[in-house]
């Protein structure tokens, strides 16, 4: 989602919830990560910024998500930074899955922008 949508998106959520509920949002920063030992990593993520940047998005979202929700007129906003290893890193097989599972998501995400955005532009 562009950073920029991002109030306009929690204020329609805010609007499903009734008083006393809540709800929670997870976004990422694909940007902090540690480059030395993760060289896959670093290759798909400095593959993938031209496209945020044509697509509209932001890799690096995560640490203005607060400020979005904020603005959407949210009260009493907790933020909990997670940090955890992903693929072959992972603790366990089942976090190595789903780890490997949200990266090919992402290479999904990055096609649609592509496909609808003209490789022209990436030159």
């Amino acid at each position: 989602m562009p950073a920029d949508s991002c109030p306009f998106v929690v204020k329609k959520a805010l609007e499903l919830v009734k008083p006393g509920d809540y709800i929670q949002l997870v976004d990422c920063d694909m940007l902090s990560f540690e480059r030395e030992g993760h060289p896959g990593m670093s290759a798909m993520i400095d593959f993938i910024g031209p496209f945020c940047q044509m697509g509209g998005m932001n890799p690096s979202s995560g640490p203005q998500l607060e400020a979005g929700v904020k603005t959407a007129g949210a009260e009493y906003v907790q933020v909990r930074e997670m940090a955890f290893q992903i693929n072959k890193h992972a603790k366990t097989a089942q976090l190595q899955g789903l780890s490997a599972w949200n990266q090919l998501t992402l290479v999904d995400n990055f096609l649609f922008v592509c496909g609808s955005k003209s490789a022209s532009k990436l030159e």
